[in-house]
């Protein structure tokens, strides 16, 4: 990034103009020609901000904020108290299904192998018919053959093929050797069982890593699958690892949704995700065939670690919260309800309907609500940031659109859902022909629906954002958009102007956040403006002005700007360097800079013929540097201020 080259820059975008009466020893004259524009100004004139991305929160926004109940919980809430709050209408009830039907987790979907290691001799079986193809319901025992007896402390590697599923040893480690190996054993039944209520079983973690989970209940199903592959691709063999657990009670003593140390506070917090994880799971009790289960082991349903969690530091409490609620479910009037949940919501939850995450039908207790709770739990993720590049936002907010925009300059959200997404966007930017145009944005024409917000976060290519963004779609409301760092300037029409100042070397801000695009511009700063701006030589003369003094961080670029012939002072021989610009003195050291002047006249209602500075103003609005004040008005008299001439410096640069 292209920094000032003056300290305190935060100060210079205001430029101390000229004088109405320069002093006799410091004349002001006009230079012969048009200063240039400096080299690295005039290199960024193609820089384009990228844009910024704000939100808060992580998840698809509707129902309970895990976060929100553990600040609720610390808060002194009952588990009653925070379900009926993000469930409104809401009652628990029991189901006695949770402690008798078994279930089956998917640990893995679709990987083309998979490993196993039991920590005692296991026999291993061949389940379903010969040849047949793999089944997602659960199989009878008499319909499997032994196939191995699996050695304490040995890995194997599961392989699938077209017609068979093949098993090879494996290291210590499980992941160096790989399918191409001689198998050890095959099979052209379609699942593998491997018994787990007897021993305890060791595979893979669910998101990578060198590590094992352990599984101590139940049996694990290796199904073998055909996954069909765009053409001209053949389609190939996966496996899909699944769990099948004793009852729901058990799999939910390994529910990893939340923290069991935020028990410390407080049971309410786990007691109320265990009655949520519960009634999640006995609403899934269908065979899916996509993942030979009925939920799966990570957040596209919930996540499930088996032994892992109630071994893990504090798992006591966590098991404790499940036995406490044992059997408790959500109803509403008289149904199970559907208690969909995500980390935290960014200050309010959305409309079902208005969730990126799920369809487009109302549910009376899945309804927006405030939600400051989230933000009050020392939640890592309660806001966050993304970037993205301007030209790619420009296209995809052009999706649809004729002509198509080359870059973004302003966007500004118009309406928003109940959550808070930006659900239309006035979009403001500039065509390649280099015309500029505003239009709505509301969603792409293919995209299910016209929710703006939605939208972006899910299709929108991403440059950078840490780890919220390594997966954006489960970033939960977007707030706004800027073009920069700074916060005071978002939506204001200057913005663009601003971002791409600072990143000229132009100007920055008065502080990391704050660029103060109200306050006015000195004459000191103008100075320093002008210098940064166009290629002045370094005054030979120094301390031109006895107001200004050396220690001064604007005393280089006043001397530069005075002995160049572009700013002078006053009778008195002072500079007033503290002194505000007006934006007819400004309109007049710009056109001494560019040696501009015009004889047009009547542009402005409000500058008279006799005013000595209509030529300049005259020529900045012919070159559409400047397009006055609104209603026909140019406010000579108003102070410049700091967003202001960040306007006109790009529009000086850049056209």
């Amino acid at each position: 990034m292209r920094r000032s080259r003056f300290a305190a820059i935060g100060a210079v975008l205001g430029v101390g103009l000229v004088a109405a009466s320069p002093s006799a020893a410091v004349a002001q004259t006009s230079p012969d020609q048009p200063l240039p524009i400096r080299a690295d100004v005039a290199a960024a004139a193609d820089d384009t901000p990228d844009v910024r991305i704000r939100g808060g929160g992580w998840g698809h926004g509707v129902g309970m904020s895990q976060y929100g109940a553990y600040a609720q919980a610390r808060a002194g809430w009952s588990v009653d108290d925070i379900l009926t709050y993000y469930y409104p209408g809401t009652k628990i009830a029991t189901d006695t299904r949770s402690s008798s039907q078994r279930i089956r987790v998917n640990i893995q979907q679709r990987v083309t192998s998979t490993t196993f290691r039991v920590d005692a001799d296991v026999a291993v079986r061949a389940c379903g018919a010969e040849g047949g193809a793999a089944v997602s319901d659960r199989l009878a025992h008499d319909t499997c053959v032994e196939l191995l007896t699996a050695t304490a402390g040995t890995t194997y590697r599961v392989c699938p093929y077209g017609d068979r599923l093949e098993v090879v040893a494996a290291t210590s480690a499980g992941e160096t050797t790989d399918c191409l190996a001689e198998p050890l054993y095959q099979t052209t039944r379609p699942v593998i069982r491997i018994r787990s209520d007897t021993t305890t079983l060791r595979t893979p973690p669910a998101f990578g890593g060198e590590s094992t989970r352990r599984f101590t209940d139940g049996w694990r199903d290796l199904h073998r699958q055909v996954q069909a592959q765009p053409d001209p691709l053949p389609p190939r063999p996966v496996i899909n690892a699944v769990q099948d657990v004793s009852s729901i009670e058990t799999y939910l003593l390994g529910l990893a949704e939340v923290p069991s140390g935020w028990g410390i506070d407080g049971p309410a917090a786990l007691e109320a995700q265990a009655v949520t994880g519960r009634t999640f799971a006995v609403g899934r009790l269908t065979a899916r065939a996509d993942c030979s289960c009925q939920v799966r082991a990570t957040p596209a349903d919930q996540v499930y670690n088996g032994a892992e969690k109630a071994l893990a530091p504090q798992g006591e409490r966590w098991v404790a919260a499940v036995e406490a609620t044992r059997d408790r479910v959500l109803t509403f009037e008289g149904e199970l309800a559907q208690t969909f949940y995500s980390s935290s919501h960014g200050g309010r939850t959305e409309n079902l309907e208005d969730s990126w995450a799920f369809g487009t039908s109302p549910i009376d207790y899945l309804r927006s609500v405030d939600d400051p709770w989230s933000n009050q739990a020392p939640n890592p993720r309660s806001s966050w940031a993304a970037v993205a590049d301007n030209a790619q936002v420009a296209a995809f907010l052009s999706a649809g659109t004729s002509p198509s925009l080359a870059r973004v300059e302003r966007l500004i959200v118009t309406s928003r859902t109940a959550g808070g997404t930006p659900k239309d966007l006035e979009v403001t930017g500039v065509t390649g022909a280099g015309d500029r145009i505003t239009r709505t944005f509301s969603g792409r024409p293919t995209d299910a629906k016209p929710i703006a917000g939605n939208s972006i976060k899910l299709f929108l290519p991403i440059l950078e954002g840490g780890q919220d963004w390594n997966q954006r779609v489960y970033s939960a409301q977007i707030s706004g958009f800027s073009f920069g760092p700074f916060e005071d300037d978002n939506g204001s029409v200057h913005e663009f102007a601003i971002s791409w100042a600072r990143l000229a070397g132009i100007v920055d801000g008065i502080d990391a956040t704050t660029f103060a695009p109200g306050q006015p511009v000195t004459r000191a700063q103008m100075a320093t403006f002008l210098v940064n701006t166009f290629d002045i030589p370094a005054a030979t003369d120094t301390g031109v002005f006895p107001d200004v003094p050396a220690d001064n961080v604007h005393a280089a670029a006043i001397d530069a700007a005075a002995t160049s012939g572009l700013a002078g002072g006053f009778e008195d021989g002072t500079y007033r360097p503290g002194d505000p610009v007006t934006r007819q003195q400004m309109a007049s050291f710009l056109a001494r800079a560019l040696d501009a002047t015009s004889s047009t006249t009547g542009s402005f209602t409000d500058v008279r013929s006799a005013n000595v500075h209509r030529p300049a103003i005259e020529a900045l609005a012919e070159r559409g540097v400047t397009q006055g004040c609104g209603d026909e008005r140019y406010c000579p008299g108003d102070p410049v201020l700091r967003g202001q001439l960040a306007s006109f410096v790009h529009r000086v640069v850049v056209g």
